[in-house]
């Protein structure tokens, strides 16, 4: 699963972070724009960084987005976080874990 954060958070210690660039200069593509772009490049990505592909994991991906004001100033970067889809802490680093 992937789910779409507006706002800061903290990252997970053991949490793996991946951050895309947008290529795109134009205007404010929008969050949903922005939420599919950064999903496909998150999921792309997961299986080998973790080991599982993301549908079997007990991981799931939150990504966090530039806003409007964000975009207007250059941000682009869309960051892929990858949390416990229960909700617990992680114990261990994702990378290569196979979680």
């Amino acid at each position: 699963m992937i789910a779409l954060a507006v706002a800061a958070v903290l990252v997970p210690v053991g949490a793996f972070a991946r951050a895309l660039q947008h290529p795109s200069d134009a205007d404010f593509p929008g969050a949903d724009a922005l939420f599919e772009y950064g999903s496909q490049g998150c999921a792309d990505d997961f299986e080998e960084i973790v080991g599982t592909p993301l549908p079997q994991s007990v991981l799931e991906m939150v990504l966090i987005t530039p806003l409007g004001e964000g975009w207007e100033e250059g941000d682009r970067e869309i960051l892929c976080v990858a949390v416990r889809d229960d909700g617990r802490p992680l114990e261990q680093r994702v990378v290569g874990s196979g979680l």
